[in-house]
Parts: C-alpha cells; sequence; structure tokens
C-alpha cells in the first residue's frame, strides 16, 4: 500500500509504516520465502513484490500479513536483457523500467519479456546514478516518484525529468 513498504540493506529487509521503521530487519529469506540471500534490484508492479538477484526475478504477493511465493515464479530474467539488473521503478500500464549504468529495460513481467531497450541517460536525465528502486508517490500514476539509491531519496518529476528534492534516507523515513 501507499503507507506500508519494505526496504532491502545487504541481506536484510526492514518494513517500514507511514515512513517509519517497524522492528528490526530480518534476514531476506525470513520473509520472503525461498527467497535469495541478496537483492540487486526490487520493484512492486500491481500486487506482485518483484525481487531481482542477477538474472532470476523472485515474484511474492502479499495478504497483508506475509509475503508467499507467487505462481511461476522464480523464473530467469529474458535473454535479450544483457544485463543484471541494479535497480527497477514500476509504469502504471504494468511494465516495469530495470537498470543498469546507462541502460534501461521496459519489461513486461507478465510475459517474462522487454519491449524496449535503450539508454537512461537519454529517456531518464537525471535520475540517480546508483537508483535503486523507485516507488510512485501516488500508485495511480506514474509522473512523479520517489526514487532511492544507497543514501538519498529524489523527489523525481518524470514530464520534465527532474529531480525536485534531495533528501538523506534518513530524513526521509523518520529515523531517530
Amino acid at each position: 500500500t501507499n503507507n506500508e513498504w519494505v526496504a532491502f540493506l545487504n541481506d536484510k529487509v526492514y518494513k517500514i509504516h507511514d515512513r517509519k521503521f517497524v522492528g528490526n530487519g530480518k534476514k531476506i529469506q525470513d520473509v520472503f520465502p525461498k527467497g535469495p540471500a541478496f537483492v540487486n534490484a526490487t520493484v512492486t508492479s500491481g500486487n506482485l513484490v518483484l525481487l531481482f538477484a542477477e538474472r532470476t526475478i523472485y515474484g511474492y504477493e502479499y495478504d497483508g500479513v506475509s509475503f508467499s511465493e507467487a505462481p511461476d515464479f522464480p523464473r530467469e530474467l529474458h535473454e535479450r536483457v544483457l544485463f543484471y539488473p541494479q535497480g527497477a521503478f514500476p509504469l502504471n500500464n504494468g511494465s516495469v523500467i530495470l537498470l543498469s549504468g546507462n541502460v534501461f529495460a521496459t519489461y513486461n513481467v507478465l510475459e517474462n519479456g522487454p519491449s524496449f531497450l535503450n539508454d537512461k541517460t537519454r529517456y531518464f536525465p537525471n535520475l540517480p546514478d546508483n537508483l535503486r528502486s523507485g516507488v510512485p508517490k501516488d500508485i495511480r500514476s506514474d509522473e512523479a516518484y520517489w526514487m532511492f539509491d544507497e543514501t538519498t531519496v529524489s523527489d523525481y518529476d518524470m514530464p520534465t525529468k527532474q529531480v525536485l528534492q534531495l533528501v538523506s534516507i534518513i530524513d526521509f523515513f523518520k529515523c531517530i
């Protein structure tokens, strides 16, 4: 939901409610059954939470209490995507953008294939260099995102391709 998130750091996952951490971090595999030991990128698309570990895509559904493996997951990333995703963000059409360095793929998760591959700096200028994940500010729109790297959160405006504000993760998540 818009006020419940999970965040990943190293081999741990943290639950967040209303931008505040809830409890201590747990090992990824303790929260996501048969999940990877680490993730390169994560994204939520529709009701699927997707974890990318190298070329493997793990898919999970959330029932409000716990995560369970989604049907037909895990699966391998399509061979036309020649990179390990290092970042991802969703589009409101059900596809996700996978990123690594200066390349990206528009990826249809349900069909398990890319529909477009191109240069990130051309199509998404001003994104953080080490983007890990993006979350739409409004789940019904893909015009504004919170874009996360390891230490900061960018308020990214998709129509203008500009960062409107940059804050530290500590300030964004109301860490005390």
